[in-house]
């Protein structure tokens, strides 16, 4: 549907668009329709949604189950400075979720729909189950404090930043299949950073989550940090974390560091105080120099990539050792075929 007024569309009611739940057991959901408010200013409290179906099925999960619907679309479109100049700000909440199967096989889910705003100051505070989507309009949203509880958020820029002055607190539904990761480029927060049960990549130019209090990671939580390109390896890092306080992992949290695959920057994690609980941790395996790095042998020799160790002869010999034993900064190096 599309709405357009030449001064200030206030919505306290509900704006829906949803896809159509099937019928039957064999028919996969519909997905949610669009949605487009251009007008000069906006506000309210109530709901526009245009999510997709989820299905019922009671047989086998699978490639022959149907599929849910995917999320729609949902854009509105205003004049930021006299959007600016409001008395109060809009605390609407926006969905494009997708929607869900009956079992837990992941493909049969759709996909989130996506949210288009000026600029950021649709963005709520606060916001719940009932705010999701992925964000596209703008590339940075700026927060004194972000409580998302239950909210499943992505951005749609290929670089964003989120800028928060207190405390950033992300939480999905417990046990809830599917969780796509929320996905800044840089994240910083002035007091604590708090992630529950989802999953945070950052990634794209300069990586970096920054804050001023602790890190915590709740249980079933990865923080997946993917270094950019450096330009030298030993003396520079990808990607960086730092933290004011401490770090905790609750049981069943992960950071994946990631390097920088042509030149092994890795990422580096600072703070006053690191824990790690049993059942979580720091986590790399497999994610070292590629195709090539410092210890890779001969091509064709299938020989062992070295580093600290060289590597065993194949047709050829070995990788050889490289970097530092009291500062071993470097991933490690690929075999060869």
């Amino acid at each position: 549907m599309r709405i357009e007024a030449s001064g200030h569309v206030t919505i306290d009611g509900v704006i829906s668009a949803n896809g159509r739940n099937p019928n039957g057991g064999d028919q996969g959901g519909g997905s949610g329709g669009g949605i487009c408010i251009r007008c000069d200013t906006f506000a309210g409290s109530g709901v526009v949604r245009a999510n997709g179906a989820s299905v019922q099925y009671d047989g086998a999960e699978g490639i022959n189950a149907p599929g849910a619907g995917g999320g729609g679309r949902i854009a509105v479109i205003y004049n930021p400075t006299n959007q600016r100049s409001l008395q109060a700000r809009s605390s609407v909440s926006f969905s494009t979720r997708n929607g869900l199967p009956t079992q837990t096989y992941l493909p049969n889910a759709g996909t989130l729909g996506t949210l288009y705003f000026t600029d950021d100051q649709l963005m709520p505070a606060s916001m719940d189950t009932s705010f999701n989507g992925v964000i596209f309009g703008f590339s940075r949203w700026e927060a004194s404090n972000v409580f998302a509880n239950g909210a499943i958020l992505q951005f749609g820029a290929d670089d964003f930043d989120l800028a928060v002055s207190n405390n950033f607190i992300f939480r999905l539904p417990q046990n809830y299949a599917y969780r796509p990761p929320l996905n800044p480029s840089r994240l910083s927060a002035g007091g604590d950073v708090i992630i529950g049960e989802a999953n945070v990549v950052l990634s794209n130019n300069s990586p970096e989550l920054v804050c001023g209090a602790n890190l915590a990671l709740e249980s079933n939580t990865t923080l997946s940090v993917w270094s950019s390109p450096t330009n030298g390896a030993p003396a520079d890092y990808g990607a960086l974390v730092s933290v004011g306080g401490d770090i905790f992992l609750s049981s069943n949290s992960w950071i994946y560091p990631k390097v920088a695959t042509n030149d092994g920057g890795a990422p580096l994690f600072r703070a006053r105080n690191i824990n790690v609980c049993a059942g979580s941790g720091f986590n790399s395996t497999t994610n070292g120099f590629w195709p090539s790095g410092p210890g890779t042998p001969a091509t064709s020799s299938r020989g062992g990539g070295g580093h600290g160790g060289q590597g065993g002869t194949g047709y050829g010999p070995g990788g050889a050792t490289y970097g530092s034993a009291d500062s071993p900064i470097l991933p490690g190096s690929p075999g060869q075929a």
